[in-house]
């Protein structure tokens, strides 16, 4: 009945890791889409997660260093799609640092 609120990314040279609020009605798993541009959806991942109460995270790997990425999340119930959370962008480092992008 309502989107997850994506509200944080911690990146490094080659990874993601993305904070949202779960979405706790009927939830089977949630999907992440990303690409280059806001609304390319290039790239995705769908993963089993039921009720929880508590942020998830999730983090993606094998990520080009020094590009930016746009990033949403939905909640899921069997075939069923949900809302898809804001759009959030992070660049990820040519650096071994960890940097953290928040709405």
């Amino acid at each position: 009945d309502h989107a997850p609120d994506l509200f944080q990314i911690d990146v490094t040279k080659n990874s993601a890791t993305l904070y949202f609020t779960p979405v706790n009605n009927a939830v089977t798993n949630y999907t992440i889409v990303y690409g280059y541009d806001r609304g390319d959806e290039r790239f995705g991942v769908s993963f089993p997660f039921g009720v929880y109460d508590g942020v998830i995270n999730y983090t993606i790997s094998h990520l080009s260093p020094d590009i930016r990425y746009y990033f949403r999340v939905r909640a899921d119930n069997g075939c069923r799609q949900g809302y898809w959370s804001d759009t959030l962008s992070a660049r990820t480092n040519w650096d071994l640092k960890t940097y953290t992008r928040v709405k």
